[in-house]
């Protein structure tokens, strides 16, 4: 998965997690198949506010 190597290459500590979060936000929960149940909407929008990305530069 193209996201889950961005997220590998970027050093996140879930790179999983993380791509699976960026797809959420840009393409939406409900377009996964099947979709997303609302607990793990709820954590990856944890997910995303707690992060501290690496900094670029």
């Amino acid at each position: 998965m193209y996201l889950r190597t961005l997220c590998e290459q970027a050093s996140f500590a879930d790179p999983d997690r993380m791509a699976k979060l960026l797809y959420v936000v840009l393409i939406g929960a409900g377009q996964l198949t099947p979709p997303l149940p609302p607990t793990e909407v709820v954590g990856m929008y944890e997910l995303l506010l707690s992060s501290n990305p690496p900094e670029i530069g």
